[in-house]
């Protein structure tokens, strides 16, 4: 595996289509799709401010990395995704990704994330202005999740959450098999739709404002 160190690297695709590259305290700096249609790439303690920085990639590993605000739609149209310990500012970061891992990510304006995204295990992850997360999302695997925004998980399939707090209204519309064990939903009455198709609620934790319903 080719090792980057300590760099600073600017411009319009620097490490374009790159294979078997390992980076190390790397900033990926202003430009756009600084790693466009990589394989088999390996971030750790990294920064990425440009924008489109992981398109059309496959085999990603990023540990404790910064994907910042300027980064816009840093992760979209990728396979086999794992984020560990990162800080994601970037607006709309994850779509149409697929087989994706998520350990301890804070994602701070997800707004319109994980849109059409396939076969993910989510654990402890906090998700701030979710607007319209997850959306026609399918295959989520999710254990501790802390959520703030409207509208999510619209047209999802084959969902499972595990304790989780939920601060949402008009969520799971259109949904499809979607479970939620021993959780929290904080929510207005009649926030949650049942439109055709079942999902299932299981709490066991309810908050004093929120809505508890029994199996």
């Amino acid at each position: 595996m080719t090792l980057i160190q300590n760099q600073i690297l600017d411009g319009e695709r620097p490490l374009y289509a790159s294979q078997d590259v390992r980076l190390e305290r790397v900033t990926i700096g202003d430009g756009e799709s600084g790693l466009k249609e990589s394989r088999r790439i390996e971030a750790e303690d990294c920064t990425f401010d440009g924008m489109y920085v992981l398109w059309e990639c496959e085999d990603v590993l990023c540990t404790r990395c910064q994907f910042a605000a300027s980064d816009r739609a840093p992760l979209w149209y990728s396979r086999n995704i794992r984020l560990h310990d990162c800080r994601i500012n970037a607006p709309k970061a994850l779509r149409e990704l697929t087989d994706i891992e998520l350990t301890n990510v804070r994602i701070k304006n997800a707004a319109e994330t994980f849109w059409f995204c396939r076969n993910g295990k989510l654990t402890h992850i906090r998700m701030d202005n979710a607007e319209y997360a997850f959306f026609h999302a399918s295959g989520q695997r999710i254990d501790r999740i802390t959520l703030h925004g409207k509208y999510t998980f619209q047209y999802a399939q084959d969902i499972e959450i595990h304790n989780a707090f939920l601060d949402t209204k008009d969520a799971f519309w259109e949904s499809r098999d979607c479970t939620i064990y021993d959780s929290e939903i904080q929510s207005p009455p009649r926030a949650l739709s049942y439109k055709r198709h079942t999902t299932a609620l299981l709490l066991r934790k309810p908050h004093p404002r929120g809505l508890h319903v029994h199996p």
